[in-house]
């Protein structure tokens, strides 16, 4: 909203009026969203073979090898280089083994590149209040006398209390200098279709995957924490930050502004199993099939400390971060009619916003979401060539999401039904 700037001249917004950023009573002004746009051309060179080794031999029924590489070339990052090899090796027709190994990449997209600074609040932990400090010295933390001087050096006396009562303005946006995320991959594993048992299919593969150079926003509170916790002050992090030093005003050396923006400095390592076991039968003129497929992840930690890369904060248990999860299912078809009973499932897991290091001490029980189960029934009835209808039930148990959750692991609608039909126009 353009109101009389400076000498009665027209023009001025309301969001750049000194002091209203954090006075206005009518509306948040940091809240203004600008529009964003940018592109990039990339092309694309790419190849892949497959070279039958041994075919019908003892023990090699198939012994093959299969590759793939990709060269690409952005406007933005430059050229970039994608690559995968593998081995299939059958002993014999029922039991097929396979490995690969490969390395990939992803380019960062339009938003990570070029999303002007938009609007955003923040309500990060003052770093420098005088009981974090000393809270971080009676654990024996160095870190504690280092954000001590650099606090002090930075005009906030010893015994300072955070001013603040709410959150306070900034920005957030795009990065153009950012680069490509590197995922190295590596997957064993082995389908089982034995020949005594027709229809059975079993599938193991183990996988371990790391990602370097991952683009993340460092954090409002990262922000500030490595502000004042790093040896050399001040430095990078500092400059993304601001406090209020107007000795007139209520949040008098409070933070005041944080300009928060997309980094390559993370790294993410995982692995685990995935696995999938189907069965089809006929009895009589019924068709079935059961089936369950599932992952069972071994670790998932992230790597985003800004200062130290090498602290891993551990994610594994965590909200979407489940140590086993998976789905099962049951099909029958008899003649035009096909019903199926799908289940999904999740290990317990803890709420959103709690750090499984210290979710039991911080909250006891009450900060994990209990193992989850969930069901959908679906039927259709084939009417003649051209109609169908279905219906069926959806979260049939009418589970809620977690508490801390609108629509995970379910959506909030709860249990609903669904009739409909489709109808082909011959």
């Amino acid at each position: 909203m353009p109101v009389d700037g400076p000498n009665g001249v027209a023009g001025t917004l309301l969001r750049d009026v000194p002091g209203f950023r954090q006075t206005s009573l009518m509306f948040d002004p940091e809240t203004l969203v600008t529009n964003s746009k940018g592109s990039f051309h990339v092309w694309d060179v790419f190849g892949e073979v497959a070279v039958p080794l041994l075919e019908g031999a003892t023990f090699a029924e198939e012994f093959s090898f299969n590759a793939a590489v990709r060269y690409s070339d952005y406007s933005t990052i430059g050229n970039t280089l994608t690559w995968q090899a593998g081995l299939v090796w059958a002993p014999v027709e029922d039991i097929r083994f396979r490995g690969t190994v490969s390395t990939s990449v992803r380019a960062p997209n339009i938003a990570e590149l070029f999303n002007p600074e938009q609007a955003q609040t923040f309500r990060p932990r003052d770093p420098c209040e005088q009981f974090r400090i000393d809270a971080l010295v009676a654990a024996g933390d160095p870190t504690g006398a280092i954000r001590q001087a650099n606090c002090i050096a930075d005009g906030l006396a010893m015994g300072f209390v955070d001013p603040l009562s709410a959150r306070f303005t900034g920005s957030t946006s795009g990065n153009p200098d950012l680069v490509e995320e590197e995922a190295d991959t590596i997957t064993i594993g082995f389908v089982f279709q034995p020949n005594f048992l027709e229809g059975l299919t079993v599938s193991v593969d183990y996988w371990d995957i790391e990602i370097n150079d991952a683009i993340e926003a460092v954090s409002a509170q990262d922000i500030v924490n490595s502000c004042y916790d790093a040896p050399t002050f001040p430095n990078q992090f500092c400059e993304l930050l601001r406090r209020d030093r107007n000795p007139a005003s209520a949040q008098f050396q409070g933070l005041e502004f944080i300009r928060q923006t997309q980094l390559n400095f993370g790294k993410i390592e995982s692995a685990g199993i995935d696995f999938a076991a189907s069965y089809e039968f006929e009895l009589g003129a019924s068709s079935f099939e059961v089936g369950v497929q599932g992952t069972k992840v071994d670790h998932f930690d992230r790597f985003f400390d800004p200062i130290d890369p090498t602290v891993v904060d551990p994610e594994l248990g965590e909200l979407r971060r489940p140590e086993l999860s998976g789905t099962a299912h049951l099909s029958w078809g008899l003649g035009p009619f096909y019903a199926q009973w799908q289940s999904l499932y999740q290990d317990g897991q803890a709420l959103a916003d709690v750090e499984i290091q210290t979710a039991l001490l911080d909250f006891g029980l009450a900060g994990f979401a209990d193992d989850f189960w969930s069901h959908d029934l679906s039927v259709s009835l084939d009417v003649n060539d051209a109609l169908q209808v279905f219906g069926g039930v959806n979260n049939v148990t009418d589970e809620i999401p977690f508490i801390t959750e609108l629509a995970y692991p379910v959506g909030p609608r709860g249990r609903y039904f669904f009739l409909g039909l489709n109808y082909a126009v011959q």
